[in-house]
C-alpha cells in the first residue's frame, strides 16, 4: 500500500472520528470548530515522504481574532501547539513506513490527538490565549501588551514588559522589540509611559 493511502486511512479511520466527536467538522486533512472566542483548527501535515517513510504531524492552531481587531491586523497571529508542545513525552511526529502497523498508528494519533484537545479546551477565550501568550515571550508579545491596556490590567502589563526587558533587554533586537511596544502603546493606550516602568524594575 502507498504511504499516502496510509495516511489517508488513518485520517478517515482514527482522527476524523475523533474529531467530529468534540466538535470539529471537515473531511481531511483540516478539521474546524468555535469555542467561545476561538476559531480553532487541527491540521493532518504530511512531510518528507519518498517511497520508504514519511512524517505526519498533528498541528492544533488556534485564532484570538479579538487580539488582530484591537491592533488593527490584517495578517492573523495564531497559536501553534503539537502534542510534544503539551506533552514532553510524546513524539513530533508521526512515522510512517510500509511496515508501520494501523492499529499502532491509530495509538499514536489518538495519543497526539488527546493532547492538543486537552490544551485546545483550555484556550477558549482571548484572556485564555493571552495567559497563555504571555508565558512565551515573544509569542504575540505586542497582542499581550495591547490586551493588558485594553483592559486597564497595568500591573500585569508592567510585569510582562520587564519580564521582556529581563530576558532581551541587553540584546541588539531590543530596541527593535521597544519601537513595537511604543507602537502597541501608541495604538490602545496613548498616556502609558511603559518605559519609565523599567528604570523602576
Amino acid at each position: 500500500m502507498k504511504l499516502s493511502q496510509t495516511v489517508k486511512d488513518l485520517e478517515r479511520v482514527t482522527v476524523r472520528p475523533y474529531l467530529r466527536e468534540r466538535g470539529f467538522e471537515g473531511t481531511g486533512p483540516r478539521f474546524e470548530r468555535t469555542v467561545g472566542e476561538t476559531p480553532q483548527r487541527i491540521e493532518v501535515q504530511r512531510a518528507k515522504f519518498d517511497y520508504m517513510k514519511g512524517f505526519v504531524y498533528l498541528n492544533g492552531i488556534i485564532s484570538v481574532p479579538v487580539l488582530d481587531q484591537l491592533l488593527g491586523r490584517t495578517v492573523r497571529r495564531n497559536i501553534t501547539l503539537r502534542p510534544n508542545h503539551v506533552d514532553r513525552n510524546l513524539d513530533e511526529a508521526i512515522i510512517v513506513t510500509h511496515t508501520s502497523d494501523p492499529d499502532d498508528l491509530s495509538a499514536v494519533a489518538v495519543r497526539g490527538l488527546d493532547a492538543l484537545a486537552s490544551r485546545m479546551n483550555e484556550l477558549t477565550t482571548t484572556a485564555d490565549a493571552v495567559d497563555y501568550l504571555s508565558a512565551k515571550k515573544l509569542n504575540d508579545f505586542e497582542g499581550v501588551f495591547g490586551w493588558y491596556l485594553q483592559h486597564d490590567q497595568l500591573d500585569r502589563a508592567q510585569t510582562f514588559i520587564t519580564g521582556l526587558h529581563e530576558y532581551f533587554g541587553a540584546q541588539p533586537r531590543w530596541e527593535k522589540l521597544a519601537g513595537k511596544l511604543d507602537d502597541v502603546a501608541a495604538h490602545v493606550a496613548p498616556d502609558t509611559a511603559w518605559r519609565t516602568w523599567l528604570s523602576n524594575s
